[in-house]
């Protein structure tokens, strides 16, 4: 898909967070507007900057009025004459579902991608491979693998932040090299080239960029997914040929991380990111040849050019925590379970919250809840459910709607399955069911 930012004039200014799921899509755009344009970039979540996990949390309405102020009533208040760039540089931090806050400082950056970075490769016949030997490395592509990093664009819990890497690591492909002399500062994409031999048709890949902390806990700095089939092009996929290497260039998601002195930087290749996508159709093998595979790191060569540092305001709403405690649904439940004689896996999420009547708005309660399952020996059966409800009282009425969803699939079909109810004041108004088959391309 091609889209033409340079033709945009309006005076823009991008918000985006590194632990929002949409976050390269605003380096893209600030990258190519020719306009006046101003980019801040948080910790945040797809979620308020004042109450956001993680923070640190800010207040961005003051940011808004003077860019407003300047681009609508031409108010000259030098907005438009300070760095352009507003970055919060991450540092290692320990990870957590619900993880509060991360560790980094706000600077000013005068571009993107920063003119200073020195994108370096480190070969992965370098590091310690959880495999013996100098390669080729196997791997029997489990279902289940990602659980640990949850869901890609969390906003508010039950979709959280990913937690310690290690269980998912168990059953990946790991490449962790050695303790660092000094610390490593990078900003921007990382990447994967790989060379991959698939033993089916249809096959993915999925890499992990992680700081290993001295005790072993594995964090998560970034990630990345590619459809093989799609290894050349999205619109024209085709399919892999059984046994023949391919070499496959993966794009990781931005991110800013510096890794502390004594922390390792560990490289996991899987062949899925359950439950952030979709798993693969059919049990798969890769093969990975270590000796023609490599990762690149956009390392940062020296500090920013400019001294200044940014101040933003305070948040809001006063403390981050109790703001989320108490907007957030009550009755939270996220679990990760494992059945040991099915061999599946199940990740079950779902909330519950209430909104008194205050003034012109009604009572309403809403109600989501759901579940997403693998197997462990077989990727392809794997199963999506979800339900969600609203409740609305006026004076008048007591208006209910329930939607349900069930997608499935199997070696060649989707299967989805949408129903919708209505009732006001108990009574049914309005129900209706739609069904549809998808082939697997």
């Amino acid at each position: 898909m091609f889209v033409d930012y340079e033709a945009i004039t309006c005076p823009t200014m991008i918000v985006a967070g590194w632990a929002d799921g949409y976050r390269n899509n605003s380096f893209r755009t600030f990258e190519r507007l020719r306009c006046p344009k101003r980019l801040i970039v948080g910790p945040w979540a797809h979620a308020a900057t004042d109450t956001s996990l993680p923070g640190p949390n800010h207040d961005l309405l003051p940011e808004h009025i003077r860019w407003w102020d300047r681009w609508l009533k031409g108010v000259d208040n030098g907005i438009d004459r300070e760095p352009p760039i507003v970055v919060f540089a991450q540092r290692s931090t320990p990870p957590a579902p619900d993880r509060a806050e991360m560790r980094g400082e706000w600077r000013y950056e005068p571009s993107w991608p920063a003119e200073r970075l020195a994108p370096t490769e480190w070969a992965l016949t370098t590091s310690e491979a959880n495999r013996p030997g100098a390669g080729p490395d196997e791997l029997e592509v489990r279902g289940d693998v990602g659980h640990t990093a949850w869901i890609s664009c969390a906003g508010v819990l039950p979709w959280g932040q990913p937690d310690d890497q290690r269980p998912d690591e168990l059953h990946s492909l790991t490449y962790t090299w050695q303790p660092l002399e000094q610390e490593l500062e990078i900003l921007g994409h990382a990447r994967v080239r790989a060379r991959v031999t698939s033993s089916g048709p249809a096959a993915y890949l999925s890499a992990k960029l992680c700081d290993v902390f001295p005790d072993g806990t594995s964090s998560l700095v970034a990630r990345g997914m590619l459809n093989l089939a799609h290894r050349d092009s999205r619109e024209e996929p085709a399919a892999l040929t059984p046994g023949e290497a391919i070499d496959v260039d993966l794009v990781l998601e931005a991110t800013s991380w510096t890794f502390e002195t004594g922390h390792r930087v560990r490289l996991d290749l899987a062949g899925t990111d359950w439950p952030n996508a979709w798993p693969p159709p059919a049990a798969v093998t890769l093969i990975v040849d270590r000796g023609a595979s490599t990762l690149e790191i956009p390392v940062v060569d020296g500090p920013s050019p400019i001294v200044e540092l940014p101040a933003l305001a305070p948040p809001y709403v006063g403390d981050p925590v109790e703001a989320i405690e108490h907007d957030q649904a009550e009755g939270v439940r996220w679990s990760v379970t494992h059945e040991a004689l099915t061999r599946i896996t199940s990740a079950n999420a779902g909330s519950t919250s209430e909104d008194e009547a205050d003034g012109h708005v009604p009572w309403m309660r809403s109600h989501y809840d759901g579940v997403v399952s693998v197997s462990t020996i077989d990727p392809g059966t794997a199963v999506a459910r979800g339900e969600a409800e609203y409740e609305v009282r006026w004076d008048e009425a007591v208006v209910t709607s329930r939607t349900d969803v069930t997608i499935e699939s199997d070696v060649e079909t989707f299967r989805a399955t949408v129903d919708l109810v209505v009732h006001e004041d108990g009574e049914e108004r309005f129900r209706r069911r739609w069904e549809r088959a998808i082939p697997r391309g």
